[in-house]
């Protein structure tokens, strides 16, 4: 058993493109919709008073009156006013927090919250102008006024916002930007540039209590069986207080516990598991306190089952060469075999060992589908996503980000683990970004974790995956002090 004495550095902050996913990640939280306000004209005051029972207070500090528009009776025009508005609510009707931008000094909104928040987001329209040359940033700040989190919202910077357009024209557009934070969010604030020939719409503020006790972790999962050996991880709770450590329960049934590990505060477990099939699941610790348990998984340990499907495959073609990667699951039995299937200009399935790689140098011209299995002696899983890729191309993508970084310390040995991404064209190395008591970047091939004794000092890590066509962004900088 591997017993976890350092804590890595979670990020302060997690962000959130999908309302669905914040709200799953924040609880079900509280939303200030502003659907029973009239359209008006400078009515801050009617504005505050609709949401004072939130707990919520709206400041605009720039000289333009704030408004409201709804997609009925609007001088702003009916067309316009229905897709810059976000939802709409009873009869049909939605109505939106609006200033005109065109002619003031900036418009700029606080939403300040009475008592801070663990989660707070909100859906931005209307960014930019028509041409997109100016932006809008939403920024999370805290009681003291430092930044939480904080992104440029606009057609630019598609990379980050993936909002869809709606209507004729790219003022249009709107997304939804959220995050959670272990630090209490006081305010909301929403900068758009001066005299850019548009404003901002926001609907639809949503924020949660900052929960008083420890909460469950998430995402629990059967990361890696190998013969008996058994890794497990999950994902530390994105709100309320940090746990000081996790309960590990297993029984031969759902929701029994026939044995527990008690670990430190790193989401992850390693250890021998005894031949058998089991069903797993975390608890989160603070001193005494023990939250809800997380998802429970089953796990499969030296029995006869077939393996789950492999995930985030991905491909990237350049000229004719010819890349994949994936990720074994352990939803099932441990794979012992790796059966690529590929479909198009030929069709053949090779086997190719217990591998999460694959490359081949010279692919034939024409178009190809790609897709994994896993298999054991038991049998083979059902089929993984797909990749199409067509040859000879120019470089087809660089990669994303990589997926589930962790970074943390076993006395002066540090240990990390990442996933491969899960989109953009398939990594075939990764580099460690160092900073702190050693400065330089570390190439460590295909490798997906790592373990070294380092001398005593701080180092900040992120990692970056890497192909032929290029580098992703890097992963959030996790640091730890090692004695």
């Amino acid at each position: 058993m591997l017993l976890l004495s350092d804590r890595p550095a979670a990020a302060q902050a997690v962000e959130y493109f999908s309302q669905p996913a914040f709200a799953a990640a924040a609880g079900t939280p509280t939303v200030a919709n502003f659907d029973g306000l009239s359209a008006c004209n400078n009515c801050l005051a009617s504005i505050n008073s609709s949401v004072a029972g939130l707990g919520i207070t709206i400041t605009q500090t720039a000289a333009a009156g704030v408004n409201v528009v709804q997609n009925t009776g609007s001088p702003y025009g009916t067309n316009f006013v229905t897709a810059a508005n976000i939802n709409s609510g009873p009869n049909a009707i939605s109505s939106s927090i609006y200033t005109n931008g065109a002619d003031d000094s900036a418009d700029s909104f606080d939403f300040v919250f009475a008592s801070p928040v663990s989660a707070a987001g909100l859906f931005t329209g209307n960014l930019g102008n028509m041409n997109n040359t100016f932006t809008t940033t939403v920024s999370f700040l805290d009681a003291n006024g430092a930044t939480l989190a904080s992104e440029v919202l606009d057609q630019q910077h598609a990379g980050v916002i993936s909002g869809p357009f709606v209507g004729t024209t790219p003022w249009d557009r709107r997304v939804f930007y959220g995050i959670t934070s272990t630090t209490p969010i006081k305010t909301i604030r929403v900068v758009n540039v001066a005299n850019d020939g548009d404003g901002i719409t926001i609907d639809d503020v949503q924020f949660a209590a900052v929960p008083t006790t420890v909460q469950p972790a998430s995402a629990f999962r059967v990361d890696d069986v190998t013969g008996n050996q058994v890794t497990l991880r999950w994902t530390p709770p994105a709100v309320g207080p940090a746990p000081t450590g996790y309960l590990v329960e297993g029984g031969v049934t759902p929701g029994t516990t026939l044995g527990a590990i008690q670990v430190g505060p790193v989401p992850y477990l390693s250890f021998a598991a005894p031949s058998g099939s089991f069903f797993v699941r975390v608890k989160s610790l603070d001193g005494g306190l023990v939250s809800a348990a997380s998802n429970e998984v089953p796990l499969h340990v030296n029995v006869p089952v077939a393996p789950s499907a492999p995930g985030s495959l991905t491909g990237v073609a350049n000229g004719s060469q010819l890349a994949l990667s994936w990720k074994l699951t352990h939803g099932g039995g441990e794979p012992t075999d790796v059966i690529l299937d590929v479909a198009g200009a030929a069709v053949t399935s090779l086997r190719l060992g217990p591998v999460e790689s694959f490359t081949f140098p010279a692919v034939p011209p024409g178009s190809y589908t790609f897709s994994v299995r896993a298999a054991n002696a038991a049998g083979t899983s059902a089929s993984s996503a797909t990749s199409s890729l067509t040859f000879p191309t120019g470089c087809t993508g660089a990669p994303a980000t990589p997926a589930n970084f962790l970074f943390f310390r076993v006395g002066r040995t540090v240990y990390l683990l990442w996933d491969p991404p899960a989109s953009g064209g398939a990594p075939t190395a990764y580099q460690l970004n160092v900073t702190g008591a050693f400065t330089g970047t570390v190439p460590v091939g295909n490798a997906r974790s790592l373990s070294a004794p380092v001398p005593g000092g701080s180092y900040s890590v992120s990692v970056t995956a890497l192909n032929p066509c290029g580098a992703s962004a890097p992963t959030a900088v996790q640091t730890i002090v090692v004695p």
